[in-house]
């Protein structure tokens, strides 16, 4: 399978180190081109500022024989991983270097789609991975690192420094719990309107759940009876509800709000707070504007821990890859090494610690709350099980969000019939998948 080419590289930036500065002394039997998957097409944005090509051309200098053939989508749509990353590993010819979906990782090993890039750790030589071991551990199976996270996602509360001053209220610190982020937002909300926004869906609540140490679905991601039911979940709901509480009057019914409803209020300026990614921007904090947009860690419960639901992105080497090594290399590269494109890769994702410290992540006022959210890591739900998001059709969509009008002593009843209710459905929809394969 070979899509229209370019020399360049995907978005890569592994969190990872070595002493080495490059792998232009290895050695390799003859010249070789690697190919890498991208799922879009070549005119997409992200390749528009050339850090790529320039990326792709001094791996090039350093490495004569080994050229990266990027293969990009023909079409002008990005594609989705849910079935392309299986469909091309189980091509004749796939590319070397994929994208692949971490929630499917036990498939890839069941099939054997994917190499061991343990051994090619080795191989590369004497460098040591500088990956936060949570993460790590998400891309690996019976010991075999089979996916290696290029970009994660962290879960940060973004707040209007302007509306903050205004009311008076000091900026959040690191260490702050959801109690006092409810507190100021009933203190912000007679100022403007409305002090926060946490929209009332799935994700909210699996963020908000991982505080008490369990999420949506088990740890392995195939059941949600005990944990959708859970006291812990229990306790979850009634406070969310609780917080909703807070926001009724004349002008405000209860009534569930989207992630939508909150972007909107905070680009207006109307709302104080809200959930989002820490890479989020913003045309209205932009320019003059950019100094009011203020970043603070994802609050925890007091009686819970910190934790952070946190989505990754995944590549691994093709099992069927002719040249694992020089792929690894191609890798090892942006990953392994400090050098000026690992560096230039860093401004939009977070990367190993000392890459981070030379692009200066760790004092960028930013950046870094983002950086330190990486030591609080949980897998979410949504990367537990491949069909998680999917499951949440308007049926059930509807059955959770009836919650919010659910008296308390009701709530345990209304989760457990809701557990019931989302394993069928991801049984169903696993079902549908295996009589496809």
């Amino acid at each position: 399978m070979r899509m229209k080419k370019f020399l360049a590289i995907s978005m890569l930036t592994i969190m990872a180190w070595s002493s080495s500065g490059c792998s232009d002394n290895k050695e390799y039997s003859k010249a070789v081109e690697i190919h890498f998957q991208v799922f879009y097409p070549e005119n997409h944005p992200f390749f528009a500022d050339g850090k790529l090509v320039k990326a792709a051309e001094n791996f090039h200098k350093l490495n004569p024989d080994i050229k990266v053939i990027i293969d990009y989508l023909e079409s002008n749509e990005a594609m989705a991983l849910t079935d392309n990353d299986t469909k091309l590993l189980e091509s004749d010819k796939p590319q070397d270097i994929v994208p692949f979906a971490i929630n499917k990782l036990g498939l890839a090993e069941q099939n054997g789609w994917l190499r061991d890039m343990s051994s090619l750790v080795s191989l590369s030589g004497p460098g040591q991975m500088d990956i936060n071991q949570t993460i790590l551990e998400a891309g690996t199976i019976n010991g075999k690192l089979l996916l290696l996270p290029y970009a994660v996602n962290p879960r940060v509360i973004l707040y209007n420094k302007d509306i903050f001053d205004k009311a008076r209220i000091p900026y959040p610190q690191e260490e702050w719990t959801w109690e006092q982020f409810r507190d100021i937002s009933k203190k912000i909300k007679p100022s403007i309107g409305s002090g926060s926004v946490l929209p009332y869906e799935p994700l909210t609540f699996d963020v908000l759940m991982a505080s008490t140490g369990k999420g949506i679905l088990s740890p392995s991601g195939d059941t949600s009876v005990g944990y959708l039911d859970s006291p812990e979940a229990v306790r979850t709901i009634q406070w969310l509800n609780q917080y909703y509480q807070d926001n009724v009057d004349e002008l405000h019914k209860l009534s569930p709000k989207s992630n939508s409803d909150a972007l909107d209020g905070f680009v207006d300026y109307s709302t104080g707070m809200i959930l989002n990614s820490a890479f989020s921007k913003f045309y209205s904090f932009e320019g003059t504007n950019k100094d009011k947009l203020g970043i603070a860690s994802l609050p925890y419960f007091e009686a819970g821990k910190r934790a952070n639901a946190i989505g990754f992105s995944t590549i691994g080497i093709s099992q069927k890859s002719q040249h694992p090594q020089e792929a690894w290399a191609f890798i090892e590269y942006l990953t392994l090494t400090n050098n000026e494109d690992s560096i230039q890769f860093s401004d939009t994702i977070l990367t190993s610690a000392k890459v981070a410290e030379a692009a200066g992540q760790t004092t960028d006022p930013s950046k870094s709350v983002a950086l330190k959210e990486m030591d609080y890591v949980v897998k979410s739900s949504s990367e537990a099980n491949q069909f998680f998001t999917q499951a949440w059709n308007k049926e059930l969509t509807a059955q959770f969000q009836e919650l919010l009008r659910t008296e308390d002593h009701n709530i345990p009843a209304r989760l457990h019939e809701l557990a019931l209710a989302l394993d069928k459905e991801l049984n169903r929809l696993k079902t549908i998948d295996e009589q496809l394969e």
